[in-house]
């Protein structure tokens, strides 16, 4: 802390809170990446502050998470200005924290069954169909948001899918939206259902199932009418 500070009323609050056994650790990690003094300063005030806010609130160094961070960061922000650079310096602490295994690695958010079912059909459009990371993402979204309809409570049986839930579903949502949108989406939903059957996860081709969407000449007014066509519609008024 000497090397940072030299008011010794400015250093002993420093040593107050239960993460003091670790500011050696964050200042060698301060110094091995080149800040300055004065951005150096400040972060380990900063870092003191949240080591005192922790032991007034009662909270053990084993429960923070980056929840933590952003409670202590709304109170704080009560109190003092949040520099810039704040919320970096916190996450960066917490990274420390981890590595010392002073704090628990967060777990990974478990994955449901849908994103499953639609991370093996995007493997399917990219690797096999080469469509491109970005086509194959909007495809896949239909698939999803069916089977999160479908599926509502979690579990995914694509055995219990029928040729009605399919045709419910475009009913529902083709004529809430442009011709060109409804068309992708049959489209898409036709791929999911083949690439389904030649997996052979399930029995019945569902694709024959997947209705066309018709797209109507006049469906859409024209953006622009030919001078011919104009002229007519003068001359008959």
């Amino acid at each position: 802390m000497q090397q940072f500070f030299e008011d010794s009323h400015i250093i002993e609050p420093l040593h107050q809170g239960p993460l003091t056994e670790h500011f050696g650790s964050y200042i060698l990690l301060l110094k091995q990446q080149g800040y300055s003094r004065s951005s150096a300063q400040a972060q380990i005030l900063l870092i003191s502050r949240f080591s005192q806010w922790l032991e007034r609130n009662g909270i053990e160094t084993c429960t923070v998470d980056a929840c933590t961070l952003q409670r202590f960061l709304r109170d704080y922000k009560r109190k003092r200005r949040v520099r810039s650079g704040d919320a970096a310096a916190l996450a960066r602490f917490l990274v420390l924290l981890r590595q010392k295994q002073a704090v628990p690695n967060p777990q990974p958010a478990p994955v449901s069954a849908q994103r499953r079912v639609t991370a093996k059909f995007q493997r399917y459009l990219v690797q096999e169909r080469k469509l491109s990371q970005g086509t194959s993402a909007y495809c896949v979204r239909f698939a999803y948001r069916f089977l999160c309809e479908r599926f509502k409570q979690g579990g995914v049986k694509l055995g219990c899918i029928r040729a009605a839930d399919v045709t419910s579903f475009i009913q529902r949502h083709a004529h809430q939206h442009s011709p060109g949108y409804a068309k992708l989406l049959v489209t898409s939903l036709r791929s999911f259902f083949r690439h389904l059957h030649h997996r052979g996860v399930i029995a019945t081709d569902l694709a024959a199932c997947v209705p066309t969407v018709p797209g109507w000449s006049f469906s859409a007014l024209p953006k622009l009418l030919p001078v011919g066509v104009v002229s007519r519609c003068v001359e008959e008024l």
